[in-house]
């Protein structure tokens, strides 16, 4: 992310040069630099409530990402303890499909995860044509269920923390499909953009009367900073992309994966 910001501040830079250049031969002239500094007291404001404004959607992303993590958890201790040993690699298999269902949706993507090969091949295409992947493997795990309730396996009050975990991991994938269909209004980045190039540009023409040939080095400083403030906005805006800065979707994953097919889950329940 550095050298594309170091590229457009040097680019700033080399008009500082020229622009101060055409000052002091008269061409052009200079512009009032209090009239330039309240116009970036404006313009700080607009470039900070963009940095904001992304990184809520990424902490919020991150939140959300956490309680899938935390459940998964949950749901892992009461598989362990509670459900027959029948339907528990299924549906701690159901689990993982959804964390990676849900990622792989997030990125666009339809894959279903490694561990989808537990199931059948017909469960895992129902599961893969399914309009919501995700959605689909929690209603089998919630059929699964049912169905030791209807046979007086299970009692159905011991359902219920199941059927609360399951609730609330569908909200979690919710709040991050939200997040992944609403951008930042294309209009409002556009007008920080074409702003900040226009702040960038009229920036020499106040400082060469007070700084004169050290306009350039201080236009190249302020405008790597404007323009690396502008980026960490664009960059964490999606927060479940594939670059460097976005959440690292698939190490929480596995961080759900790991806790779900723990063979020493089971042995500590057994040995209760």
């Amino acid at each position: 992310m550095t050298l594309p910001i170091l590229r457009r501040a040097m680019l700033a830079a080399g008009w500082a040069l020229v622009s101060h250049k055409l000052i002091v031969l008269g061409y052009i002239g200079a512009i009032s630099p209090l009239a330039h500094a309240l116009i970036g007291v404006a313009f700080g404001l607009l470039l900070v409530f963009r940095t904001n404004t992304s990184y809520d959607r990424f902490w919020e992303g991150r939140r959300l990402w956490g309680v899938i993590i935390n459940e998964g958890r949950n749901q892992s201790r009461l598989v362990a303890s509670l459900l027959p040993k029948a339907s528990r690699v299924t549906y701690r298999t159901c689990i993982s499909i959804f964390a990676h269902a849900t990622m792989h949706r997030l990125r666009l993507n339809r894959d279903l995860g490694p561990h989808a090969e537990r199931l059948s091949p017909a469960l895992r295409e129902a599961f893969a044509e399914a309009a919501h992947p995700p959605s689909a493997a929690l209603a089998h795990a919630s059929a699964l269920l049912d169905r030791h309730v209807r046979t007086g396996e299970m009692q159905g009050q011991m359902t219920l923390a199941f059927q609360d975990g399951l609730r609330d991991l569908v909200h979690a994938a919710g709040g991050c499909d939200r997040i992944r269909a609403t951008p930042i209004p294309f209009a409002y980045t556009v007008h920080l953009r074409r702003s900040l190039i226009l702040y960038a540009a009229t920036l020499p023409l106040a400082l060469s009367t007070e700084l004169g040939w050290a306009t350039v080095p201080a236009t190249l400083i302020v405008t790597f900073v404007l323009f690396g403030i502008e980026e960490l906005g664009v960059s964490i805006e999606d927060p479940f992309g594939f670059d460097a800065n976005d959440l690292h979707l698939e190490q929480f994953c596995a961080a759900v994966d790991a806790c779900l097919f723990d063979a020493n889950m089971d042995q500590v329940c057994e040995l209760a």
